[in-house]
């Protein structure tokens, strides 16, 4: 009876926590078990003996689990670290800017040609903006207006120093002139030395936006 309180408590304090999932489920029943085949085990043994080892593993049983439960709601996982390169469709993000004005959706290409690869996606058309995503390599993005802030690279050669940057139509960010193309691209051969970057993604007049 004792083992089956603690074991309720344990998943009230879990549930109220927010981390009681299946797998604190299953540790509990199994040591739950553990402790009543212990007991049994022990019943023809002193009894000093026997009851310090039940108060011991039903201590165990009432604290370990409650202590878990309070570490993983200090250290959540950084699911940041987790956005695989080609994740797209990213919830809407509060802190990312959007824009007044551009024009219909029209297509560009995460960059090929040269490392690193593909195009960050960021919370706002500069450098340093928090990143919120990623295009992979030659994968198609919409986009739906740009605007002039900074260069989206300060070593690369003209035209891919350029401070051109695409929002993207889904709202989830924005993407460097330099961090994507108006076609698929392939390796540079060269190795980063050739002047052949690919062809330039569109900028029409038209699309020219504005920051709000």
């Amino acid at each position: 009876m004792l083992v089956a309180a603690v074991m309720t408590l344990d998943l009230v304090v879990l549930n109220l926590l927010g981390v009681l999932n299946g797998v604190i489920v299953a540790g509990l029943a199994t040591g739950g078990a553990t402790i009543g085949l212990a007991g049994s085990a022990l019943q023809h043994d002193a009894w000093a003996g026997r009851t310090g080892a039940k108060v011991l593993g039903l201590t165990l049983l009432a604290t370990v689990p409650v202590g878990l439960g309070f570490m993983t709601r200090a250290h959540p996982d950084d699911t940041s670290k987790k956005i695989p390169a080609d994740t797209m469709n990213l919830a809407a993000d509060p802190d990312v800017i959007g824009i007044s004005g551009g024009c219909e959706p029209f297509a560009v290409w995460g960059q090929n040609r040269w490392e690193p690869y593909g195009a960050k996606i960021l919370a706002r058309p500069l450098r340093e903006a928090r990143q919120v995503g990623g295009v992979a390599p030659n994968k198609t993005v919409y986009v739906d207006g740009w605007v002039r802030t900074e260069d989206g690279n300060l070593t690369n050669r003209p035209p891919w120093n350029s401070n051109i940057w695409f929002h993207l139509a889904d709202g989830t960010g924005w993407v460097s002139f330099a961090g994507t193309r108006g076609a698929p691209t392939t390796h540079d051969p060269t190795g980063g030395f050739s002047d052949d970057g690919g062809t330039p993604p569109p900028h029409p007049d038209a699309c020219r936006a504005a920051l709000r």
